[in-house]
């Protein structure tokens, strides 16, 4: 005769007893931990992704920061005049 492996399971999910109450709560913890597991490297990786994207698009783009200067060593008297 054929055992469904999965009836065990089901049994304990469906079912009315304080036991797979609380079966079906441990069960809703580890997924929502999975979840918030999961958004934290998926926000690292998409972290990660657009910094470097940022980098090669700015690469092919001239703006104003890339002709900055720096002046170092004015005189405390100086004006904007």
């Amino acid at each position: 005769m054929f055992r469904n492996p999965y009836n065990a399971t089901f049994n304990k999910l469906f079912s009315a007893d304080k036991n797979s109450n609380l079966f079906r709560a441990d069960l809703i913890v580890y997924i929502n931990i999975l979840g918030v597991v999961y958004m934290l490297l998926h926000s690292i990786y998409l972290r990660k992704f657009l910094v470097g994207m940022s980098i090669q698009l700015d690469k092919d783009e001239v703006s104003p920061s890339d002709f900055a200067l720096l002046v170092r060593g004015l005189p405390a008297d100086c004006t904007k005049e």
